[in-house]
C-alpha cells in the first residue's frame, strides 16, 4: 500500500464510464490502492474508461468481483472499515460530513454507489461510517447529490488515516 493502511474504492452497480473513469483518476491522485467493481451489472473496464481516466487505469489495480457479499464479509473478519458514501445523513453506520471525517486506523473500502440508486441496503447495513457532503447553497428539490466522480474525487481527498 502507498500509506499505512489500504485503501480501496468499491464502484457499487456504477453505471457511467465518464464516472467511473473520474473515480479511477481521483483514487489512483489521492493514493487509493485498487479498485473493485461488480463483474455483472455494473461498468467494467474498457478502452472508454483508461481514456476517461487518462491513463490512470493502467497504473492503479482493478479487481471485478462476483460477490461483493462475500467479498465485503472477508474484508470485515480481517479488520477493514467499510465507508459508504451517502446523500446525507443515512444508512447505519457512524455518520460523518466530509468536513469532520475522523483519520481512520484500519484497512478501508470507500464504496461510492450507483448513480440512481445509491448503495444498496446490504452493502450500506456493513458500513462503518457513512460521510456526506453537505451542500453549500439552496437547491431544487431534484438534486439532492453531487456526481459520483466528482463526490468520489471529494472524500477520497477528505480521507486521511491516523499517522499521516
Amino acid at each position: 500500500p502507498r500509506r499505512r493502511f489500504p485503501l480501496w474504492v468499491y464502484c457499487c452497480g456504477l453505471q457511467d464510464t465518464h464516472n467511473f473513469g473520474s473515480i479511477i483518476r481521483s483514487a489512483l491522485f489521492f493514493g487509493a490502492d485498487a479498485i473493485v467493481v461488480p463483474a455483472y451489472g455494473a461498468v467494467k473496464p474498457t478502452s472508454t474508461v483508461s481514456k476517461v481516466s487518462s491513463g490512470a487505469m493502467e497504473c492503479i489495480d482493478v479487481y471485478r468481483v462476483s460477490d461483493h457479499e462475500k467479498l465485503l464479509d472477508r474484508v470485515l473478519n480481517n479488520g477493514w472499515s467499510i465507508v459508504c458514501a451517502t446523500t446525507s445523513r443515512a444508512g447505519s453506520g457512524q455518520q460523518h460530513s466530509v468536513d469532520s471525517l475522523p483519520r481512520l486506523n484500519a484497512p478501508t473500502i470507500l464504496v461510492i454507489g450507483n448513480e440512481g440508486s445509491g448503495i444498496p441496503d446490504d452493502v450500506a447495513s456493513l458500513s462503518s461510517m457513512n460521510v456526506h457532503i453537505p451542500a453549500r447553497a439552496e437547491l431544487p428539490s431534484y438534486i439532492d447529490s453531487l456526481n459520483a466522480g466528482v463526490a468520489a474525487g471529494i472524500i477520497l481527498s477528505a480521507i486521511k488515516f491516523e499517522g499521516e
